[in-house]
């Protein structure tokens, strides 16, 4: 619960904000522990349940983050007080949820809270990993410097995501647009051939009657059966995934996948070398700084390795050696780099080589996988388009055939 407070510092200086707080003795524990000397305490009256704004579809984007950073860290940077630089920042953010988030962190400051804690209440906005190199930031006391990396790092991961994403676009737009161009020959095309090919008179071939049964079924059953399947496919896939096997089995074959696999693995080792190097670089221990950055990649099997790795150097083993265990993930060129950074004692520095080589080498295999994925799903299209011309003309090429 949220309490108000007023209270004067040993300086003599009046203060007011508001405190979260399990209790009323809790709230009091903060305050004293902030060296206040409390005035007042009231416990914040709750609205109404029906009066509170419903926040469950408001959210804040990735490039909104990397915008509010890149702003905190310049203003930052010009010695413009952390409370003030927050008031500005919110008043120039078009989203309306964001902007309550802003204030509410500058609130807490006022109220004597660190900005890490602060943000830590807001866990759908900032990551574990940014809240953690705020953390760093605060006791080492290089939060400008702090900014600095978050801005420069979350700005990179979001440019290569972007990327990923724009470009994955256009052959899953082809795809569907063929799906539906499927589904109108086999509903509207179709039937009409059936009925020229059975006035024919001629016997039907295997393919044929496979093609027309499968017309058939679309045209009685398909207004029925196929909202059921793809609703039902949609949800079970979705409930399965959401298990943490399902989402172990599906990351596991994203990466070994034909074509995208190598592009999706050359996409997560950039964020994991990026990440670790960010860590490394604001202070963090590397333990630690390894479990959070196992909770920054996306995918489920990357993860595990590198919160095994991260229990394996609590046990005094190197990060290279275990990195080394898996090399189907993990190449031997990240690990050898590693076991040099180990060795030279330069592991920020390597880590962001490594970063810097993935980043290009996922751009050089998306304009790659561009390039050839365009001719390709052509060539299937076409090839299928030809499959089930095919079957259907075969008869009438018997009966060609047959008056000869």
């Amino acid at each position: 619960m949220k309490f108000n407070y007023e209270a004067r510092t040993k300086q003599g200086q009046l203060q007011s904000g508001v405190i979260e707080a399990s209790s009323r003795e809790a709230a009091i524990d903060v305050l004293q522990r902030n060296e206040l000397i409390i005035l007042k305490l009231r416990a914040e009256i709750e609205a109404p349940l029906l009066s509170k704004k419903i926040n469950i579809f408001e959210k804040v984007g990735s490039k909104e983050v990397v915008i509010f950073s890149r702003q905190l860290s310049t203003l930052f940077g010009a010695k413009v007080p952390l409370v003030e630089s927050l008031q500005i920042l919110s008043g120039q953010t078009p989203n309306a949820f964001f902007q309550e988030v802003i204030m509410d962190l500058a609130k807490e400051l006022e109220g004597g809270m660190a900005l890490s804690q602060a943000m830590s209440r807001h866990p759908k906005v900032f990551s574990s990993f940014y809240i953690s190199m705020i953390k760093s930031g605060e006791v080492s006391g290089k939060l400008e410097e702090v900014f600095n990396y978050l801005a420069d790092s979350l700005e990179r991961q979001f440019t290569l995501s972007s990327k990923v994403f724009n470009a994955l676009i256009y052959p899953a737009i082809v795809l569907v647009v063929f799906v539906i161009i499927i589904i109108l020959m086999f509903t509207y095309v179709l039937p009409k051939l059936k009925t020229m090919v059975e006035e024919s008179g001629q016997e039907l071939p295997l393919p044929t009657q496979i093609v027309f049964a499968i017309s058939d079924f679309m045209i009685n059953y398909g207004v029925y059966f196929l909202p059921i399947l793809l609703i039902g496919g949609i949800y079970g896939t979705r409930y399965f995934f959401s298990t943490s096997e399902g989402k172990f089995l599906k990351d596991k074959m994203i990466l070994r996948m034909p074509l995208f696999g190598i592009l999706f693995q050359k996409m997560e080792l950039a964020r994991f070398s990026d990440s670790l190097g960010t860590l490394v670089a604001g202070g963090l221990p590397i333990v630690q700084a390894i479990e959070i950055t196992s909770d920054v990649v996306d995918n489920e099997e990357y993860r595990v390795v590198f919160q095994k790795t991260a229990d394996q150097v609590k046990k005094g083993f190197t990060i290279s050696s275990i990195l080394k265990s898996y090399p189907v993930i993990i190449p031997p060129m990240v690990s050898q780099m590693i076991y040099v950074a180990e060795e030279t004692g330069k592991l920020e520095e390597i880590l962001k080589r490594i970063s810097k080589f993935y980043s290009e080498e996922t751009s050089r295999t998306l304009d790659t996988l561009v390039t050839l994925i365009e001719p390709l799903m052509v060539v299937v299209m076409a090839g299928f388009v030809f499959v089930l011309i095919l079957a259907v003309l075969m008869p009438f090429y018997n009966f060609a055939a047959g008056g000869f």
